[in-house]
């Protein structure tokens, strides 16, 4: 949301973090239904004792507690986005190293290298990407396709449709930052052009990217759901049809109500 904002100059990175936690409830809703229904058709049983039950809560609190602190602290004008996101990284290097102790200093070395490593990668895309957006704008590629479309599509909602199909399209083969590095530049402008409100926009795209992190053959989530269970890529992908079915209804259910996603950011003035 942070780099969306970035990208889409005068979207507010707080309305952005309200905006995402009715679709995020949404999703998690629908996604827990299914695991229920899937459990109950097929007689899984996962039997948790009582104590069990609430020493694991005890131990999720504190990580739970993190975004609270962040959106928070951003929403009552303490701290700007990008120090909450320093103090999200302290907060869990202390969690890690005193809390649970998960973490040693000798691995911390390996961390720093690979935060390095990653924020690099999104640096070097950033970079390559402006570079293309700047050919593009001098090319004047943006105007030409907003005409076309402008021309073509005289619906806000057909508009929305298009993007959505688009970018689940997209999402199969792309990272959603690199996705949205080449993509937002030519359809936020649009999107203003048919009064679409920029929070609900944004969140849509975003949402829409956040689901081609379980769609193969480049879905991240698969693989690291791979690397956990080891049973294939393959079965992985067939059983997370329903999941995604379930998650594309409620995209499309935030796309079409747009008061869904804008009522915690109108709640909190934005």
């Amino acid at each position: 949301m942070i780099i969306y904002a970035l990208i889409a100059s005068g979207v507010s990175v707080p309305a952005l973090f309200l905006a995402g936690i009715v679709p995020g409830l949404l999703s998690a809703t629908a996604l827990s239904l299914f695991v229920f229904y899937y459990a109950t058709r097929n007689n899984i049983e996962a039997r948790v004792e009582r104590t069990s039950r609430r020493k694991a809560l005890i131990k999720a609190f504190i990580p739970l507690t993190m975004p609270i602190f962040i959106l928070g602290s951003i929403l009552m004008g303490i701290v700007t986005p990008t120090e909450a996101a320093a103090f999200a990284a302290f907060y869990a290097l202390m969690v890690g190293m005193f809390v649970y102790k998960s973490l040693k200093i000798s691995d911390l070395p390996e961390v720093f290298m690979r935060s390095m490593r990653d924020s690099s990668v999104v640096l070097i895309l950033i970079a390559v990407v402006a570079v293309a957006n700047w050919i593009l704008t001098f090319s004047r590629v943006p105007q030409h396709i907003s005409e076309y479309v402008l021309g073509t599509i005289s619906d806000p909602i057909m508009f929305l449709i298009m993007v959505n199909l688009i970018l689940l399209g997209v999402g199969l083969f792309l990272e959603g930052i690199a996705a949205m590095l080449i993509l937002i530049p030519i359809f936020h402008p649009i999107a203003m052009s048919f009064g679409i409100d920029p929070v609900h926009f944004g969140t849509v795209v975003i949402f829409n990217l956040m689901i081609g992190l379980i769609t193969p053959p480049m879905g991240i989530c698969l693989f690291v759901s791979n690397t956990i269970s080891n049973v294939g890529i393959a079965k992985i992908s067939k059983q997370v049809i329903p999941l995604f079915l379930l998650e594309v209804a409620v995209l499309f259910f935030i796309t079409f109500v747009p008061q869904s996603v804008l009522f915690l950011p109108n709640l909190f003035g934005y």
